[in-house]
């Protein structure tokens, strides 16, 4: 039998819980400094790697043009994305695009993407290969990626993203599917004591994140241009399904998506800007609303690109979904409790309000009982009972741990 004065009891339930497979962390947080610090290095060494290559154009080096080829250049790019919440997820971008081969109707190229977030802990990097060929009037291509996020929890996540395109001057259809490679994970834990006249238990409630598999399609088109094609107008409407190997989520992921971009861009210039925005909905998200602006820098000499319209397009960006998408899952058991003091399961509740002495209340309970005494006793008493019976105030809280 353990008494326990100084440990009172809210009868209303208001417990301390602490879950047995809690699990605490310690993570350093990235600064924003730190951030912008990974963003130049990345950029930098993409540079260096991959258009190292391709470098002889500014030195004058015109040797590796092939009659009759493609002339796509490389490209670098920078921007930055801002949301209409305060969720982390607005964000800085930057982006490269170099050609490793091509003949006079077929791309073969890369493109890696960063992507930096407000929320210090959350970051991504796409990995990209991917194939465009020429064919009459229309480019069909594709593309494989490898993927990987650090999420707002810290936890590591990566995926293959496969994508299809067709291109043309005047519309665009593109379809693209995730696959993730690592399962969900658990990031919290919680707990609500459930109190009758004659129990005692807790609901364990564990949240987790996970990674989903998913695919998005869009049709776009281009509804302006001007007469020396150096603006453009473009948007795009389509939609995205996404779900979980690892069961039920808290809510769909499931909705549509609305794009509109405005390009300036000019063969004669190495400079080029896009002025974009998007709205996407979701059970999940909800309404999202986000605008960017992205600056690219070609990596070509005027007069170097191309300037057939439809060629042109052989350098353009992989759309597909900006990052990996996360859910969130939640799973709740009933399971009995223990005094986290004594280490005594609580089997069962009774209380000492209606005896004439704590004695008589004591003498009565069984053995792993919580005895919540909500009178006063003054007189001074021998109390005899059963084995591991947990004795408590009703004006206060003492810890409880769960029994797994």
């Amino acid at each position: 039998m353990h008494l326990m004065p100084d440990h009172p009891f809210d009868r209303a339930g208001e417990a301390c819980w602490s879950p047995p497979d809690a699990v605490f962390e310690c993570a350093v947080r990235a600064s924003s400094l730190r951030s912008a610090v990974q963003a130049s290095v990345v950029v930098a060494v993409m540079v260096l790697t991959v258009i190292g290559p391709s470098a002889p154009s500014f030195a004058g080096d015109e040797s590796d043009a092939t009659a009759g080829s493609l002339n796509v250049r490389p490209w670098i790019e920078i921007g930055g994305v801002a949301g209409d919440r305060d969720d982390g997820s607005s964000r800085l971008e930057t982006s490269l695009f170099a050609p490793l081969s091509q003949d006079s109707d077929t791309l073969f190229f890369t493109q890696m993407d960063g992507r930096f977030f407000t929320d210090p802990d959350a970051r991504e990097g796409n990995f990209a290969f991917g194939l465009r060929h020429v064919a009459d009037d229309v480019i069909l291509g594709g593309f494989l990626s490898y993927d990987g996020r650090y999420s707002q929890s810290n936890n590591y996540y990566d995926q293959v993203t496969l994508g299809g395109e067709l291109l043309t001057e005047h519309f665009d259809i593109r379809a693209n599917g995730y696959l993730p490679l690592r399962d969900e994970k658990h990031v919290s834990s919680d707990g609500d004591i459930l109190l009758t006249n004659t129990s005692i238990s807790m609901i364990a409630i564990q949240g987790y994140e996970v990674p989903l598999w998913g695919v998005d399609g869009e049709v776009s088109a281009r509804l302006f241009e001007s007469t020396d094609q150096k603006h453009q107008l473009w948007a795009g409407i389509g939609g995205y399904y996404f779900d979980s190997r690892d069961g039920e989520l808290d809510a769909d992921v499931f909705g549509p998506r609305g794009r509109l971009e405005y390009h300036f861009d000019s063969p004669d210039s190495p400079w080029g800007v896009t002025l974009s925005g998007s709205v996407s909905d979701d059970d999940m998200r909800g309404t999202r609303y986000e605008a960017g602006i992205r600056l690219r820098w070609m990596l070509s000499e005027p007069g170097e690109r191309d300037t057939d319209p439809l060629l042109q397009r052989l350098s353009d960006r992989i759309y597909r979904d900006p990052d990996i998408v996360i859910g969130d899952r939640t799973s709740s058991l009933r399971e009995n409790v223990m005094d986290t003091l004594t280490g005594v399961e609580l089997e069962r509740v009774a209380w000492a309000s209606d005896s004439a002495d704590l004695g008589t209340a004591v003498g009565a309970a069984a053995a792993n009982t919580l005895l919540i005494v909500d009178q006063d006793y003054t007189d001074q008493q021998i109390i005899d009972g059963a084995e591991n019976i947990t004795i408590a105030g009703e004006q206060g809280t003492f810890s409880l741990t769960g029994v797994t």
